[in-house]
């Protein structure tokens, strides 16, 4: 029995605000799971109930669960177990992240009753085309004296320097965005290596990624 839960439930929905979809995805406005902790955690709170969210592992050796549990200071509880999955065509530590943050928001808003996106009608809904990679090359500089360096250098001082301008530039754009960028970039100077960061360091590799940002976003 959860009397006092439930009871406490009922006050909580009276009390909780609007979750605003402030952030954007690729099928529109949605609220992120910063916005909807910090719109429920202080109406819970206020209540008498906490809400945590915890894994346990798969028997199968599989992707963990998240267990979604609502606490009332009363000593009862309700919980829900929902299996994550993970896009196994994109980095291991990349896609486990985002699944978690996603199916955070999703069970956390589901156990309370709650929504905070639009609606979407799946009759109706057709899954966006993905446009074929485009090769996106770097302009042809042009003639320089022989005394001038034909791709100078990046500035890495100043606060922020131009280095860390592009770095920026990138960070700020979605992850599928920033991604598709990162790629392209690795393409075309034949870079291995995970991360980026480190091979940015002339004007061509700013051109370039300034281009990439342009045609994927």
């Amino acid at each position: 029995m959860t009397k006092e839960l439930t009871k406490a439930l009922c006050s909580f929905y009276a009390d909780v605000g609007v979750i605003k979809e402030d952030a954007k995805g690729a099928y529109g406005q949605f609220a992120d799971l910063p916005t909807c902790l910090s719109t429920v955690v202080p109406a819970l709170a206020k209540h008498g109930i906490i809400q945590s969210q915890t894994f346990e592992p798969t028997t199968e050796g599989g992707l963990p669960i998240l267990v979604t549990t609502l606490m009332h200071e009363s000593g009862e509880s309700i919980q829900s177990r929902l299996p994550l999955i993970a896009n196994q065509n994109k980095n291991a530590m990349f896609a486990l992240g985002g699944s978690i943050t996603y199916f955070r928001r999703y069970a956390l808003l589901s156990i309370l009753g709650l929504s905070a996106d639009t609606e979407v009608d799946l009759e109706d809904y057709k899954e966006p085309e993905v446009a074929a990679p485009v090769s996106v090359k770097p302009d042809k500089p042009k003639p320089k004296k022989s005394n001038t360096p034909k791709d100078p250098p990046l500035s890495t001082s100043g606060n922020p320097s131009e280095r860390d301008d592009v770095i920026n530039s990138i960070k700020a754009l979605k992850h599928e965005d920033a991604q598709q960028v990162i790629n392209a970039f690795k393409k075309q100077f034949d870079i291995q290596s995970e991360t980026i960061a480190s091979h940015i360091t002339s004007k061509s590799h700013a051109e370039f990624i300034s281009k990439a940002i342009k045609h994927f976003t």
